[in-house]
């Protein structure tokens, strides 16, 4: 490893140069270097806009089945288009769940994973390019 001061060779050990006595710089990984800012996974008081719209979407798919069922059925229409809301009800639940605690964390830490071995290539190239 070389001083990023004087340029001269130390040894790895070495936390400080010991021909101008100024602190080495040692490769590390920091958690800046990992931070992942994304669209998907952005939230507001830990609410997630992606998995909010989808199973919204999902839910209004379903209110218009209700509504369908409603309009076109005698009697049990209303019966089957109040089925169909609640099944709506529970879809919706479950989807923003599914999204929420498990899809989107592991969407971040695969995310982490790539920007670390990333990180790890660059300082192994850097460290390679020294010597």
């Amino acid at each position: 490893m070389n001083c990023h001061n004087c340029g001269k060779e130390v040894k790895e050990e070495y936390t400080v140069c010991p021909y101008c006595e100024t602190p080495l710089k040692k490769e590390i990984i920091t958690k800046e270097d990992i931070f992942i800012e994304d669209g998907w996974l952005s939230s507001f008081n830990g609410f997630s806009y992606i998995p909010a719209i989808i199973s919204g979407l999902i839910g209004l798919v379903f209110v218009v089945l209700s509504l369908i069922a409603c309009a076109t059925g005698n009697g049990e229409g209303v019966g089957i288009g109040c089925g169909i809301l609640f099944l709506g009800v529970i879809v919706c639940l479950l989807t923003y769940s599914i999204l929420k605690m498990i899809i989107a964390p592991v969407v971040l830490q695969t995310k982490c994973l790539l920007k670390i071995v990333n990180k790890l290539d660059e300082q192994t190239v850097k460290k390679e390019n020294e010597n």
